[in-house]
Parts: C-alpha cells; structure tokens; sequence
C-alpha cells in the first residue's frame, strides 16, 4: 500500500478582519497594480509611444496582464497522478 503525505491546508481568511492572510493578499494586490503601472510607464518612454488620456485603462491592463502570467505560472507541474 502506498503511503500518502499529509495534506496540510493553507490558513483560512477570518471574515471582517485584517488577519496575516488578508494583509497577504491585499499587499499582492498592490504589488501587481504597481508592477503594472511600472510597466506602462516604462513602454511610455519608449520614443513614438504616448497613451493620452488612456493611460488608466492601460496600466489596468498592464496589471491584469502581469496577473493572468503570475496565475498561469503558479502551481504544482503534476497535480494528479
């Protein structure tokens, strides 16, 4: 018989507070908007390239991009055997 490893689960939100896992992932949350600005300002002083007034909408996507590759990224290589 194969012998498992134990699963150990990751610790859980409390609703209505500021616990380590709620800081955790609002400052995340923070990173990944800032790498995202970072971004679009670094392709903004690229010479020829200028976004006007859509510079919010960009840096949005920036962020939304960066955040798509980081989950795409996460994760076991094998999660079933």
């Amino acid at each position: 018989m194969k012998e498992t490893e134990p699963v150990i689960y990751p610790p859980k939100q409390r609703k209505n507070s500021f616990d380590y896992v709620s800081i955790k992932k609002s400052l995340k949350g923070v990173l990944i908007a800032g790498f995202g600005v970072a971004v679009m300002y670094t392709l903004e002083a690229l010479p020829g390239v200028d976004f006007g007034k859509y510079s919010p909408v960009v840096a949005a996507g920036c962020s939304i991009i960066l955040n798509t590759i980081r989950e795409y990224l996460k994760g076991e290589e094998k999660c079933h055997d």
